[in-house]
Formats: C-alpha cells, structure tokens, sequence
C-alpha cells in the first residue's frame, strides 16, 4: 500500500514542500507498517494560478536502495517547477501491491493519474490500497477511455488508474459521484483509500474501504489537508494555517467506510 497527500486551500503553498513530505513519507515505517509506504514510484499534480494543470512522474530505477521521491524532486528541479506555489497539490508514493509488483520501473504506473477522455474535462486520482474488482468494473465501461497504464489483454492495467475513469461513467450517467465508494468496496484483501479531483467543476471526494495505510483530515475555514500520516505534512499543516487536529483520524489497519464530497473549491482559486 502506498502513501498519499492532497491539499486544496487559500494560501498558495510551494511544490518543495511536498516533495519534502514525500520523501519523509517514502521511508516511513511506522509500528502498524510491515513495509515502508513508498519507494517504488512518486508522483505530484499541481495546478499554479496560471491554470495549468502540471503532473510529473517517476518509476523505480532498479536499483537497490533507490529513492524515487528524490529523483522526482530533482526532476522537477531542473524543470524550474520546485519553487512553484499552488493552491491544489496531489502528492503520492507507490508501494505496488503484490499483483504489481512486477510493475515498477514504469513511471506510467506511478501515480496521480490523469485522464480527459470525456469532452477534455480532467479528472485526477491517487490511490492507497488495491480495486479487487477493477477489472470487473472496466469491462462495464461504455464510454471510450485511453489507459495509461494498459500493456496487454493479458496484464491489462493497473487497478488505481480505473479511479478516475468510473468517475467519469458515474458523471456522464448523471450519478452521484460518491456511488464509487459502493462500487470499488468489495476488496478482500484490504482496503482502499483513494480521493479525486474533478478539476474542471472544482470538485473533490474521498473515500475509505476497511483496512488501509490510515487516512487523517485536516479541514478548516481556508481548505484542507489530508494525508496516510501525520508527521510528514507537520511543516504543511503550518503553513496552510490548518488545525493540527484532525478532524477525520483513522488508524493504520483499522477498518472503516466513508465517501465524502470535500468543500467547493470556488472561493479558493
């Protein structure tokens, strides 16, 4: 299971600091962890006043010992993007699920995803756990959707990338969102945790299923924070002025539901 940031909010934040947390997080292991949260992939999406959206992406290089959020950190460096502010960051480490494992060097597997297969409109998802139906729901799509994580018939993709996608079928259908907590709940190897941004009608959700890596959110009158743990995001929470007691706290392997539509990120941008 992986670990992931995201924060919507009033203060425009700088992308270093959560290429700083994410580096923290990468490497955590906590008492309830049997691995660290990430190091087989990282991965932000951030949209600065200009209005574009900015996704950068690395795999694991293959190597012993490797840091992905580091070299994700450098990539973005060299791209003059570290010391861009936003006000919307979605930050993930990968630790790919056993069915994955395979499936790391990549950066296409590596997270947020990012699609507009519907009329351009951008959806974006991050995703901590495993769809045990995944495919199940994809063979139930009838809109055309373009994978970027599809090989083959006989790998086809990664389970988080149908997140954003069934997001889509649910909105092209009229439905309400919040029905993927029903439709992605049936998981008998853990749980899922997963949040998505609908960029276009600024419009954000999260959601639980059972047993995960823990989910904490931060929320207040200036936008929230949320986030696997507590200790990389500390110097975040500070300079969002968000409350440093979270309003959601789940812990690491406790079993819990919900789906929520966050507050509207109109007054924010």
């Amino acid at each position: 299971m992986c670990g992931i940031i995201a924060y919507t909010g009033n203060a425009e934040l700088p992308v270093r600091a959560f290429l700083e947390a994410m580096g923290v997080m990468e490497i955590l292991e906590e008492e309830a962890d049997r691995d660290a949260l990430g190091g087989h992939g990282a991965g932000i999406l951030f949209i600065p006043k200009e209005g574009n959206v900015i996704l950068e992406k690395v795999g694991h290089n293959g190597e012993d010992g490797d840091r992905p959020a580091l070299r994700l950190r450098d990539k973005l460096e060299g791209k003059g993007l570290l010391d861009v502010s936003s006000r919307i960051i979605l930050a993930h480490v990968r630790r790919a699920a056993r069915q994955n494992e395979h499936r790391t060097k990549d950066k296409r597997y590596s997270q947020p995803y990012l699609t507009e297969c519907v009329n351009g409109k951008k959806i974006a998802a991050i995703h901590n756990g495993y769809v045990a139906n995944y495919k199940e729901l994809a063979e139930n799509f009838v809109l055309p959707h373009s994978f970027e994580s599809e090989d083959d018939a006989d790998d086809f993709i990664i389970d988080s990338e149908i997140l954003p996608h069934l997001h889509e079928e649910l909105a092209a259908r009229g439905e309400n969102p919040l029905k993927m907590g029903e439709l992605t709940g049936f998981n008998r190897d853990g749980g899922n945790t997963f949040f998505i941004l609908d960029v276009d009608r600024r419009k954000s959700y999260l959601f639980h299923q059972g047993k995960t890596r823990g989910l904490l959110l931060f929320r207040g009158p200036g936008g929230f924070l949320l986030s696997s743990r507590r200790k990389p995001v500390e110097k975040i929470l500070e300079m969002a002025d968000l409350p440093r007691k979270a309003e959601i706290q789940i812990p690491p392997r406790s079993p819990f539901s919900l789906a929520i539509e966050l507050p509207s990120m109109e007054s924010w941008l």
